[in-house]
């Protein structure tokens, strides 16, 4: 098969797409884990066709070279320290441990893998022992956070699972540990669990087990008569097991707590399965338990009492539930975020409403005097109001947010690096993000005053001094959509020009998902965005093809699907690059404005205004495309990301399915994804099975192709309560250096940092910057940056002994610029705050080891 003729005589068969409209799959994913020492060989699954298969490189790079950079406000769990009454302990979803000083304001962030021994950022629970040393539970494994290295325990060390929920001690030293595979502990003076195995369930039995009623659990706590209490969590309703379990020390034995039904009597037990959290009543001990649309239930060990919104109660469903001094706090939510709190004397509810819009609470502990609630995440608007750490007990309004020390949101779409070395981040739907090497800003649609036309960025591009920013539709006031096109930022006066909007302008569309500055210096527009792209539904798959912008003449063309008689192969151009042989479009699939059809998809390639392109199947384009068995008959390809070498080689990202067995439908999102190389006469593609789609591609000062995948992450973003649903695709990063394929991934864990929606390669640091899908930013040092000339002997460069790539005789690697000297080569930079005054125990050492802030 050829490809498409310069002149576009190239026709598209038209008939309905099947394809099912996919919903954006939050990734509920963890910041940050150390690298490993070699790269491991690529999986079976990947197929490189048309490159011999050799061995691949082996990497030098260590936990050490990659930093991470994440917002602690995203938080899980929250307790107070039993040492310091001013000093809170908050887990995070994809920031690791964050200490805050409550009373100062400041705090200290403990992240994977500049923190030895911490497997994961992802930390579920947190919990103290008899000598007040804190345990995690984490995403990777169980973890005593005591001493500059963190000792862990993981499956090899007896747990069921890696992914661990919750963790208790008793008093004796007794670990408890327990997720969704089971439930295990760990006795004083063992190095290892045991796992407990679950005993046959029956309902209504009060007779002592032998085990649990269930495998897993969500929480768990230790009552004031010393039994420890399991919740088995709210993923589904399940008559055939426990809703609680507890074991008695005493009696040495387990008893199952089963739920009497939506119709029964609760003065016999819970109305429900759903557990979603539990609390011990500062009195007397007794248990309190909260639920899943059935409010709270309390157990003092004979009879249980229920509180709902009948009785002042803030709503039915509980999100969150702590003892602090004397009172008990609950907080609940329903469809759309938090619904309030409510605060029990003992004898009645007082409850308070929460702001419209407000993020679900998911902690609740007490320091420096105050009740403090944490969220998982901002509020609904993006505005970050009501993120990280607030109170909400009355008194004077306090937040405690590392906004600032870190980046505000973590759900990264873009990258860029400008000219200073300043780094710049798009995010879904929270504006845009500016690292100048020292703090983190973000700016927004509303604080820029419209400047910055939308918060759904989908593209950056930087040219002279000029940053672009792309977005997409996301804000509708009622009548219209409001937001989304091109905007203009200075990056040396910070300076926003007047945006580029479809009305005030010729841009066709404020739909926009890529940005290129050509050489000659116009501005390449792509319009349209993917199904699982940033912006809001309904407004996707609906692209108007190429706009190009001149900014000294303010001219305009405009190029589409039907004016190139179909040569761009799709009007949603989600991606565009230069190269010395023309300008290059990744383009998916729109929707026909007659019949409503999806139509088109592939790669397209402009020089000088003539365009040609390839649809999925010609010329080796490997692409979701054709009308067989699994194929949707009109999607001729669903290309997201391309990149050109200096070479003129070409790389499109893109996924693909087995046809002989599967259908689009029943594989997404775990499609396979597909790297294609054009070498000037054809494509060769090479899969990852399973891995989604390629969401980003880069070459790096070597010359080397780093392909970004989407999936290797929950499937489903994590829960407030409940389980997530796990994806063992191995997802992250794949280095193409000219031999082979190297995998590498900034996380270890089953739950990693394996979404990677961009990259960014920075010259000057020497190293690519990665963004993820709602686990931040990180940066991984490819080689020393070139010293300063008067370097600070703490700055000084370390070679390294990183062989140096073989590339194919077609390719030339790309200059590595000199690296101009970074701001933090001649001055030390903090990239995180420590608390300003001794820490107990070994905790202050390790921070002290890294606050000369070395950095990048």
């Amino acid at each position: 098969m050829t490809s498409i003729p310069p002149d576009g005589s190239h026709v598209v068969s038209r008939s309905r797409l099947a394809l099912v409209n996919s919903r954006r799959i939050v990734a509920a994913c963890l910041v940050v884990g150390a690298a490993a020492t070699h790269l491991p060989a690529p999986p079976a699954a990947a197929q490189v066709v048309g490159i011999p298969a050799l061995p691949p490189l082996h990497h030098p790079a260590d936990a050490t070279a990659w930093r991470t950079f994440a917002s602690g406000d995203e938080v899980l769990t929250l307790q107070a320290d039993p040492r310091d009454a001013n000093r809170l302990w908050a887990g995070t979803e994809s920031a690791g441990v964050v200490v805050w000083d409550a009373l100062a304001g400041t705090f200290a962030q403990f992240v994977a893998p500049a923190q030895a021994g911490l497997p994961s950022n992802r930390v579920y629970d947190i919990a103290f022992d008899a000598a007040d040393t804190a345990w995690l539970a984490t995403a990777g494994g169980v973890v005593r956070a005591d001493g500059v290295v963190w000792p862990s325990w993981h499956v090899a060390d007896g747990l069921p699972s890696d992914v661990v929920r919750t963790v208790v001690v008793q008093a004796d030293g007794t670990v408890w540990a327990s997720g969704d595979a089971g439930i295990a502990r760990m006795a004083p003076g063992d190095d290892r669990f045991t796992v407990v195995a679950r005993d046959t369930f029956t309902r209504f039995s009060r007779a002592a087990k032998k085990g649990p009623g269930a495998g897993g659990a969500i929480a768990s706590l230790i009552d004031g008569r010393g039994r420890i209490w399991f919740a088995h969590g709210r993923d589904r309703v399940d008559e055939d097991r426990a809703a609680m379990s507890y074991y008695d020390p005493e009696e040495r034995a387990w008893h199952h707590v089963t739920s009497v039904g939506p119709g029964g009597n609760p003065n016999n037990g819970p109305q429900t399965e759903q557990i979603t959290t539990l609390a011990a009543d500062p009195r007397d001990g007794s248990l309190w338990a909260g639920t899943w649309l059935r409010g709270l239930y309390r157990f003092d060990g004979e009879d249980w009492y229920w509180h709902r919104p009948q009785n002042g109660l803030c709503g039915k469903s509980i999100t969150a539930l702590s003892a602090v001094g004397t009172q008990l706090w609950a907080a609940c939510a329903d469809e759309s975020g938090a619904a309030g709190t409510s605060r029990w004397d003992g004898a009645r509810w007082t409850t308070a409403a929460a702001a419209p819009g407000a993020p679900a609470i998911t902690a609740i502990a007490g320091a420096a005097g105050r009740v403090w609630f944490a969220a998982d995440g901002m509020t609904n608007d993006g505005s970050g109001d009501g993120s990280g750490i607030a109170t909400r007990d009355g008194g004077p309004a306090r937040v405690l947010s590392t906004a600032g020390g870190a980046p505000a949101t973590n759900d990264i779409t873009a990258l860029a690096v400008d000219g200073r070395g300043g780094l710049w981040a798009g995010t879904r739907g929270h504006g845009l993000l500016h690292y100048d090497g020292r703090t983190w800003t973000r700016q927004t649609r509303a604080t820029t005053g419209g400047r910055l036309a939308g918060d759904a960025i989908t593209d950056l591009a930087v040219g002279a001094d000029t940053l672009w920013v792309a977005s997409t539709k996301s804000a509708y006031d009622g009548n219209s959509w409001v937001d989304g096109g091109v905007s203009a930022l200075d990056v040396h006066t910070l300076q926003w020009q007047p945006p580029l909007r479809h009305g005030s302008s010729e841009l066709p569309d404020n739909d926009v998902g890529s940005l290129l500055v050509a050489p000659d210096g116009r501005l390449w527009i792509g319009l349209g965005a993917s199904p699982d792209g940033p912006g809001a539904s309904g407004t996707t798959s609906r692209g108007n093809g190429i706009a190009i912008y001149d900014p000294r003449t303010k001219g305009w063309e405009d190029h589409t699907y039907d004016s190139t008689s179909r040569a761009l192969v799709g009007n949603t151009v989600l991606d565009l690059a230069a190269g010395p042989n023309g300008i290059w479009a990744a383009a998916s699939h729109h929707l026909d404005p007659e019949t409503e059809s999806r139509v088109g998809g592939g790669v397209t390639r402009a020089i000088d205004r003539t365009f040609g392109g390839w649809t999925g199947g010609r010329d080796g384009l490997d692409s979701y495309h054709g009308s067989s068995f699994g194929r949707d008959p009109q999607v001729t390809g669903d290309v997201r990301s391309i990149v050109v070498a200096a070479s003129g080689e070409a790389w499109a990202g893109t996924y693909d399915i087995d046809v002989t067995r599967d259908t689009i439908a029943a594989v997404w999102p775990f499609t396979d994804a597909v790297v294609n190389r054009w070498d000037g006469g054809r494509w060769h593609a090479t899969r990852f099975k399973g891995e989604g789609w390629v969401d980003a591609l880069a070459t790096d000062g070597q010359g080397r192709l780093w392909a970004g995948t989407t999936r290797g992450h929950a499937a489903t973003e994590h829960a407030v309560v409940g389980f997530d649903t796990v994806d063992k695709a191995q997802g992250g990063i794949r280095i193409f250096d000219g031999r082979g394929w190297l995998a590498l991934a900034p996380s270890p864990d089953v739950l990693g940092v394996k979404s990677v929606t961009a990259l960014a390669f920075d010259a000057i640091r020497g190293g690519m910057w990665v963004g993820t899908e709602n686990a931040g930013i990180h940066f991984f040092r490819a080689s020393p940056p070139t010293p300063t000339p008067t370097p600070l002997p703490s700055a000084t460069a370390t070679p390294t002994d990183e062989p140096t790539p073989t590339v194919p005789s077609t390719a030339t690697p790309i200059h590595t610029a000199t690296a101009a000297p970074s701001p933090s080569a001649t001055r030390p930079t903090r990239f995180v705050i420590y608390l300003p005054y001794a820490t107990h125990g070994r905790i202050g050492a390790a921070a002290a080891r890294r606050s000369d802030g070395r950095g990048l």
